[in-house]
């Protein structure tokens, strides 16, 4: 697509890459079909001598999806990231502006996720997390 190639580091499509992987998570190729009798015919002699098999190309297709879909992840949360903090910056700057005194500093901890994922920045009214 115009927005990149998922998985090459290029793909700035994070809801695309999302859907198509769900998409990819119920897909069968032993179950794929073709409108005409020996194309579909085809297709299964195709997955069966150059996919290694049915279960192999499914194997194959959903381990290269999720390797696009961690490194879309990761770019989104960098990029999120990036956008929090032109905007807290901007925050601090129009602040400065219209009464002379910058915004109070935002005193951080390192909190784990209560869901056991990546730890995030938390500050201490709990109110604002960001990714780290």
């Amino acid at each position: 697509s115009p927005a990149g190639v998922i998985g090459d580091g290029s793909c700035s499509c994070f809801d695309t890459t999302i859907a198509l992987g769900e998409g990819l998570a119920k897909l069968d190729v032993g179950e794929a079909t073709a409108a005409r009798r020996e194309d579909q015919e085809k297709i299964i002699n195709l997955v069966e001598t150059r996919g290694n098999g049915r279960d192999n190309l499914n194997r194959y297709i959903r381990e290269r999806m999720a390797e696009g879909v961690k490194e879309a992840a990761a770019k989104y949360n960098t990029k999120a990231k990036e956008v929090t903090d032109k905007l807290e910056g901007k925050l601090q700057e129009d602040l400065l502006l219209r009464t002379g005194r910058p915004l109070p500093r935002r005193e951080t901890s390192t909190v784990e996720s209560s869901e056991g994922g990546e730890p995030s920045e938390e500050n201490y009214e709990g109110k604002h997390l960001t990714s780290v």
